[in-house]
């Protein structure tokens, strides 16, 4: 049990996670990958769309630098 403000942020991520079935390649490419801003929490999902299927590269913190997101991605690719 994480705590109502983690359960919260679960189920959201969830919800998102879900409607990348349906808008998977529309969103912006940054550092190799699709990037999807989660719009109610400072966070991205950084996925690929390979024969129809969406891999979810990472899950990031959008107050990380540019360089720590490269570095990252980088590092799961």
């Amino acid at each position: 049990m994480l705590g109502w403000c983690g359960d919260i942020y679960l189920d959201y991520m969830h919800v998102e996670l879900a409607a990348l079935s349906d808008s998977a390649g529309t969103h912006c490419e940054k550092h190799g990958c699709y990037r999807k801003l989660v719009k109610r929490f400072p966070f991205a999902i950084y996925y690929l769309v390979n024969e129809g299927l969406v891999e979810v590269v990472a899950v990031l913190h959008q107050r990380r630098g540019p360089k720590y997101v490269s570095r990252r991605l980088a590092d799961l690719q």
